[in-house]
């Protein structure tokens, strides 16, 4: 038997605006003037492109390779384990050192991506791969060359493992190269990998930090330094381009990739990155926030159906006497997904019921007898042909099949019913009806007797010698 599909078009109602493309390679580049040529804005739990433009150029990260190298970081180093600076701080290419850290310091994990991400030191991701490929190879005299190459093998394989596939990373902290490259959308993935760990999140959004290299914790024979470091994320300082609603991310700057800024934020409960490339100061932070405010103002979480609720009721075939013979169909989930409102009204849903439950002779009904839970069917919503969401459609009731034994329960119930005790009100009534219509009755019939009485007795009395 072929199963029943229903398709229901345009499913919500209401008034929407103008449509927005459901690809990144649909949007117009005009719909938000950014100075920089390459962006893209995305929402952090779907991964769902918002706006874009020539989000897949090859781009120049420049520091924002900070925020690879923090992750890599953490799948070899535990956050708060103490290192040892090396010998591996110096030797940086000319005008990359940035003087952070010195010989023989001990400090944390968590200070080192601090380091990284709020001072965006140089030195600092040496330090980190020098130390997670000692763990990664479990040998600890590993000469620094040989650690940086093999780490950046791990960045670029973590970068593809997370679905960034059009980058390269051939060093840890952002020295310009030709070879060392990424696309917005590469870089969107990154961020999104990175704010999806609560340490890293909660460093990206530090305005400062304030304290010692091992974070107050005592260490024997440690040597500590005192550190004080701003953000250079704008949108999280007070100023001209503070974004109330910034939670991280990394910025960049070198001659070649320009002004950068990798960047999230957060409003009533959404979280969208943005990524811009070469926008000169201060074009970074103004497109930011264009974009932030755009995915803001027109996206959200529409609700499609809620668990509960009713899609229809159907048929059933064979019920029980005391049945209506329908079941209501429930869904099974709570649907809900990120769009705009005009992708809302474009959704299309296909219903498909359970072949195996429906009748043959009623192709458009079930047979009973049906659990109340039970699954009847499926629903699926599609976006512009994708599928948005795919959920169950359960039974809201019982429905008992007729048999012998259903229909000699259903009688015995109706005469128990009729002769129960909260019937007795209902027999005395009608027993009174009864003798009430009774009694009319019989004094209408005596109304009429009379007359034809009388006319026999005065036909009888003439007959015998009385009138004639």
């Amino acid at each position: 038997m072929k199963p029943r599909i229903i398709f229901t078009v345009m499913l919500m109602i209401g008034v929407f605006g103008a449509p927005v493309p459901a690809s990144a390679s649909a949007f117009a580049s005009e719909i938000i003037p950014t100075i920089s040529p390459s962006v893209i804005l995305v929402e952090q739990v779907s991964g769902k492109v918002l706006y874009a433009k020539n989000e897949h150029a090859r781009m120049y990260p420049a520091s924002m390779t900070k925020i690879l190298t923090s992750l890599v970081a953490l799948d070899y180093l535990d956050i708060d384990q103490v290192l040892t600076v090396g010998q591996e701080i110096v030797g940086l290419p000319a005008d990359y050192a940035t003087n952070l850290h010195v010989i023989g310091e001990t400090i944390t994990v968590r200070n080192l991506i601090r380091a990284l991400i709020i001072r965006s030191g140089n030195e600092t991701g040496c330090v980190i791969a020098l130390n997670a490929v000692r763990v990664k190879e479990n040998r600890q005299n590993i000469p620094y060359v040989d650690a940086e190459r093999t780490f950046c093998e791990l960045m670029n394989e973590k970068a593809r493992s997370l679905g960034a596939l059009h980058s390269n990373f051939d060093n840890t902290y952002g020295f310009h190269s030709d070879n060392h490259y990424t696309t917005a959308y590469d870089l969107s993935i990154i961020c999104r990998a990175y704010m999806k760990n609560d340490s890293l999140r909660q460093i990206a959004g530090e305005r400062e930090y304030v304290g010692d290299s091992l974070g107050g914790i005592a260490h024997d024979g440690a040597k500590v330094l005192q550190y004080n470091w701003a953000n250079h994320n704008r949108l999280l300082q007070a100023g001209d381009y503070y974004y109330p609603y910034a939670t991280g991310i990394k910025t960049g700057f070198t001659d070649q990739a320009g002004d950068c800024l990798a960047s999230a934020a957060q409003k009533n409960g959404i979280e969208l990155v943005a990524v811009v490339f070469n926008s000169k100061d201060p074009g970074r932070w103004q497109d930011s926030q264009m974009l932030f405010e755009y995915g803001f103002e027109n996206f959200a979480y529409e609700t499609i159906h809620r668990q509960g609720d009713t899609l229809e009721k159907m048929p059933v075939s064979n019920p029980r006497l005391e049945d209506d013979g329908f079941v209501e169909l429930l869904f099974g989930e709570d649907a809900a997904h990120f769009m705009s409102k005009a992708e809302h009204a474009r959704l299309e849903r296909k219903v498909h019921y359970n072949e195996e439950l429906l009748s043959e002779d009623e192709p458009d009904a079930f047979v009973a007898p049906i659990e109340e839970g039970a699954t009847l069917g499926a629903v699926t919503y599609k976006l512009d042909g994708e599928t948005v969401f795919e959920g169950t459609l359960i039974a809201a009731h019982e429905v008992i099949a007729k048999s012998y034994d259903s229909d000699m329960d259903y009688y015995i119930a109706t005469f128990e019913r009729v002769f129960s005790k909260s019937a007795f009100p209902y027999w005395f009534g009608a027993a009174g009806f009864a003798f009430g219509v009774a009694g009319f009755t019989v004094a209408i019939a005596g109304r009429r007797r009379a007359p034809r009485d009388r006319w026999r007795v005065s036909q009888n009395f003439g007959r015998y010698g009385g009138y004639r």
